[in-house]
């Protein structure tokens, strides 16, 4: 109900355990905010310290539900680097997956950062 309240998302499916029964999913199902933020919280953790600066969400795709009590985990790549001056713009992919393997979400951004003197 907190994230419900944060997000401003009161949509049954998330918060109605009796209306959820009825749905094809047939119980609540998590945010898919909540997971976005789990995702980019842990992607950064990936990429620290190369990605110091701001980015852009470029893409959030959800390919299945995230059930209460699920167990997930991210993986962060990098697919492009593209240099703009003493700047880096990484193109990057944080996947979410359920123990299960099953395919969650992907998360598509820009990371910026800075390149230090010696470094590039």
């Amino acid at each position: 109900m907190l994230v419900a309240l944060l997000t401003v998302n009161f949509a049954p499916l998330h918060i109605d355990a009796h209306y959820s029964a009825t749905t094809p999913h047939g119980r609540r199902i998590v945010n898919g905010l909540l997971i976005a933020s789990i995702a980019i919280g842990l992607g950064n953790q990936d990429l620290h310290p190369v990605g110091k600066r701001p980015f852009s969400i470029d893409e959030i795709a959800h390919h299945a539900p995230t059930f209460h009590g699920d167990t997930i985990t991210c993986a962060t790549e990098i697919e492009a680097v593209e240099q703009v001056g003493d700047e880096l713009r990484l193109g990057v992919c944080t996947t979410v997956t359920k123990s299960d393997g099953e395919l969650v979400m992907t998360l598509r951004r820009t990371v910026h950062s800075t390149i230090e003197s010696g470094s590039a």
